[in-house]
């Protein structure tokens, strides 16, 4: 046998050895598209689809709704991310108790142009298209929750917390039975001037200024140097901090979850939001998680049964909904 075919029996053999880890993967970790009927790529504006994954036991005359908002700093990430194993045990403990998930994309950040105030426009029009179309899909529109982790958690806060005129929008504000809040950047000013970026930064002064550039993750979120604007960056971190639009205006139940040894976003953020919370009267709880950094990374296996528990619980307890 000649080299060329061994390489091309290799490199079949390695493709179909990734397919059967990739499969095997998510049917270990009981990704939720392996159960129940789930609609794909539904287009809800021109730019953006969302998939929804209808419950796998029918409880409810009108399934009431969680969105699922994804993270990823937002210049990454996708909306299939639902299936990765942080959250699937909750996912499919509600779509087994009736309810629908929603998982949207969003605008994300390009070199030279920020996301926002366009990532925010994009969910707030996802709900819109699942408001209109409530009958089609048998849901309740009056029944509707949000849990977004990391950056799709500020997103979520910007929803539930902020008018849409903040967010450049001249309609109505969407209400919510509940908000998750996992990991999310509440305070852009302490992302921006947290030790990791500082770091970050650091290690890019060994590159050519034309790849620092590049790299610099500032020019993805805000659009510019925020070195030779400071008052505009500041201005524009300040508009878009969840935390500085809450109000009682606001006063759904909130859940904060996060890991002390969060890297990426400092966890006094969480306890911040929830000293606000409580003296504006709002029910809210927050878990704090000991040795356990952004995306549950280091998370011990009775801690990740808790954080399960903890969101089916609250969104089941936080729904004002009724069985058949």
């Amino acid at each position: 046998m000649n080299k060329s075919k061994i390489i091309l029996i290799l490199f079949i053999l390695l493709v179909i050895s990734s397919v059967f880890g990739f499969i095997s993967f998510f049917l270990y970790t009981e990704a939720p598209f392996t159960k129940g009927n789930v609609l794909y790529n539904v287009d809800y504006n021109h730019n953006q689809s969302l998939d929804i994954y209808f419950p796998t036991q029918e409880v409810y005359e009108l399934r009431p709704v969680l969105f699922y908002i994804h993270g990823g700093a937002w210049i990454g990430g996708t909306k299939e991310a639902i299936n990765l194993n942080r959250f699937n045990g909750a996912i499919n403990d509600l779509r087994d108790s009736g309810f629908v998930v929603v998982s949207p994309t969003y605008t994300l950040g390009v070199y030279g142009k920020s996301p926002f105030p366009q990532n925010i426009k994009d969910v707030y029009e996802a709900i819109d298209f699942i408001k209109r179309n409530a009958d089609l899909y048998q849901l309740d529109s009056s029944q509707i929750g949000i849990l977004g982790e990391s950056a799709g958690a500020h997103i979520a806060m910007m929803l539930a917390f902020a008018e849409p005129g903040v967010y450049k929008l001249n309609k109505p504000k969407h209400e919510f039975d509940y908000l998750v809040d996992v990991y999310g950047p509440n305070e852009l000013r302490g992302i921006y001037q947290s030790g990791l970026l500082d770091t970050i930064n650091a290690s890019m002064a060994y590159f050519p200024n034309s790849i620092q550039n590049r790299l610099d993750l500032t020019r993805y979120l805000l659009g510019f140097n925020p070195r030779e604007d400071s008052a505009r960056a500041f201005q524009m971190m300040d508009e878009y901090s969840p935390i500085k639009h809450l109000s009682d205006n606001y006063n759904a139940p909130t859940l904060i979850i996060q890991g002390k040894e969060d890297r990426l976003v400092p966890f006094s953020q969480s306890q911040e939001l929830k000293k606000k919370l409580n003296n504006l009267n709002l029910l809210s709880e927050l878990h704090l998680l000991n040795g356990v950094d952004h995306a549950f990374l280091n998370a011990s296996d009775v801690q990740k049964d808790s954080i399960q528990r903890w969101i089916r619980e609250f969104v089941i307890r936080d729904s004002k909904v009724e069985e058949k």
